[in-house]
């Protein structure tokens, strides 16, 4: 009975996300009917020890607990984290790693080479704290009219911009950060032994898909044109998205990077230092101390460095939408675990031989089809990866190998989606079809993510 009601619960609430009803209080709302069919069957809703003494309450009191874990936990590290990324665009450094990563397509004369590249800076630039849609309209503004141009249909172009944040491979993603947490593993051993050494080669494949692809297409759709022979000129290329005057100097270039090499120096357990452990949170609330504190000596004024504050508020604004649905995940989580749904799909499992990686490859198509269907890879992973503890613990399995590919999956799938909002920027400014514009990015993201999932599969440790 248990589980003939998950499912339906599971249903409504799936069917309501791709209806557009608010994600958020969708999840709290089927978490609400999972535990009050709990109570209704006096089954514990919540652990005793945290029990209000009476299961109805307990529908509240797990909510309650739930706010209280991911604010006082998860929550401050993304306001943290994305409160630095805004102030690093306010200030202008993030416009110092753009400009410097366009300046490496200058000297390129070969427009497909040039665009798998193109492909390469923009998934580089994404490490700035760029969203998929913001970088995507950020490149089509900039890259756009040199790439065509050179003779680069707008189509193509469009495909490899909108691509460039389908894989994840930063210890500041806020996905990554999410995962690691589930995993039970600090953030830069997630990302950096496990995450990185697999979206390198990744990345890569889907560059080469990208070259071939949109080559083969089009000569097919006989849209090759006469591409010059001249090098690309991007001396006249200059992003500028600070909302300050003046440009900030170079080496305020090293600003946004500043919380991983941070992260790496201060991590014990990759050895570099002993006896200092501080988390990404720490980190990041350190950093923009310090970017603040240069902000008042360039500007030789305290006062304009402290006027900062107002993009920093802006970042934490940015971050409660995602800390909200944390705490709706959580709760749904706690109700699929009270009522025995997890349970009964780890045992049930189990008896049929479904394997850690038939169970990783489910959650892969799961994560990945909501993705598509709604245009999010936030939320589907966010709805999903909080079920990661209780799986991999009732199969014996290392977290790691389930919810890494799951969180490629949920970044890639996004941008095969024709309602994405970073495929609907990009193929509004080249002003080509949504699902056009998807017949171009599907083929490389697919070869890009399988290659990913199959090294995931032979590297990720199966073992806990």
């Amino acid at each position: 009975m248990s589980i003939f009601i998950s499912v339906i619960v599971v249903s409504i609430v799936g069917f309501a996300i791709l209806k557009k009803y608010n994600a958020i209080a969708t999840l709290f709302l089927g978490a609400a009917v999972l535990m009050a069919v709990c109570a209704a069957m006096g089954l514990p809703v919540i652990p005793e020890a945290k029990s209000s003494g009476n299961a109805w309450l307990d529908i509240f009191e797990s909510m309650n607990l739930m706010f209280n874990n991911r604010f006082g936990g998860m929550g401050l590290i993304l306001f943290a984290l994305l409160a630095y990324a805004r102030y690093m665009t306010y200030i202008g450094a993030n416009d110092i790693v753009i400009n410097n990563a366009l300046r490496l397509l200058g000297g390129i004369n070969k427009p497909y080479l040039l665009l798998a590249v193109t492909f390469l800076i923009g998934s580089f630039i994404s490490l700035a704290g760029f969203g998929a849609t913001s970088l995507a309209v950020l490149l089509m503004s900039t890259l756009f009219p040199v790439l065509n141009a050179l003779g680069l249909p707008a189509i193509s172009i469009a495909a490899a911009i909108a691509t460039t944040a389908t894989i994840s491979f930063s210890p500041l993603a806020v996905d990554s950060v999410i995962a690691a947490e589930n995993v039970g593993m600090s953030v830069e051993i997630y990302t950096l032994k496990y995450q990185i050494p697999l979206a390198i080669p990744s990345m890569l494949a889907m560059a080469t898909a990208h070259y071939f692809w949109q080559q083969y297409m089009d000569k097919k759709e006989g849209l090759i044109q006469q591409g010059t022979s001249n090098k690309v000129d991007l001396n006249n290329v200059d992003v500028r998205t600070s909302e300050i005057e003046g440009k900030a100097p170079g080496f305020y270039g090293w600003l946004p990077m500043l919380p991983i090499i941070v992260l790496i120096v201060t991590s014990g357990e990759l050895g570099l230092v002993e006896g200092v452990t501080m988390n990404i949170g720490t980190i990041a609330i350190l950093c923009l101390f310090t970017a603040m504190a240069l902000e008042a000596i360039r500007h030789r004024s305290g006062r304009t460095a402290m006027e900062g504050m107002s993009a920093i508020v802006k970042g934490m604004e940015d971050a409660l939408p995602v800390v909200l649905i944390l705490v709706g995940a959580g709760v749904f989580a706690q109700g699929l675990k009270a009522i025995g749904a997890i349970n009964m799909l780890i045992e049930s499992a189990s008896q049929v031989g479904f394997g850690a990686t038939a169970m990783m490859l489910a959650l892969v198509g799961l994560t990945g089809a909501v993705a598509f269907l709604t245009g999010s890879g936030n939320a589907a992973f966010y709805a999903f990866v909080e079920l990661i503890p209780k799986i991999a613990d009732g199969m014996g399995v290392n977290g790691v190998y389930l919810v890494m590919p799951m969180q490629q999956a949920s970044n890639a799938c996004r941008a095969m989606s024709p309602v994405a909002g970073v495929i609907v920027a990009s193929s509004g400014m080249a002003k080509v079809s949504p699902f056009e514009l998807i017949k171009r990015t599907i083929p490389p993201i697919s070869f890009g993510l399988a290659v990913n999932i199959i090294l995931s599969i032979i590297f990720l440790p199966l073992a806990v």
